[in-house]
C-alpha cells in the first residue's frame, strides 16, 4: 500500500493531519515547561521551609546554651556529719 495513493484521494485531511499534530506538540511542550515552574517553585518553598526549621533549632540550641551559662550554679547544702 502506497501512503501517497491513500492520501491522495483527500487532500484536505494531510494538512490538518499535520497541524493537529503540531497543535498537540505545542500544548505538550507548553504544558511541561508549566509543570517545571511549578516544581521549582515547590522546591524552592520546601528549602524556605527547611530553612526556617533549621533557623529555630539553632535559636532554640542558643536559648538552652545561654540558660546554662547565666543559671547560678545549684547550691550545696552543708551537710552534718
Amino acid at each position: 500500500m502506497d501512503f501517497f495513493k491513500v492520501v491522495k484521494p483527500s487532500r484536505v485531511v494531510f494538512p490538518l493531519a499535520c497541524l493537529a499534530v503540531v497543535a498537540m506538540v505545542v500544548i505538550s511542550e507548553g504544558s511541561y515547561w508549566q509543570s517545571v515552574g511549578t516544581l521549582n517553585e515547590l522546591g524552592t518553598m520546601g528549602a524556605a521551609g527547611t530553612s526556617i526549621q533549621d533557623l529555630q533549632l539553632s535559636l532554640m540550641d542558643a536559648e538552652s546554651r545561654a540558660a546554662r551559662l547565666f543559671v547560678d550554679p545549684p547550691q550545696r547544702v552543708p551537710s552534718i556529719l
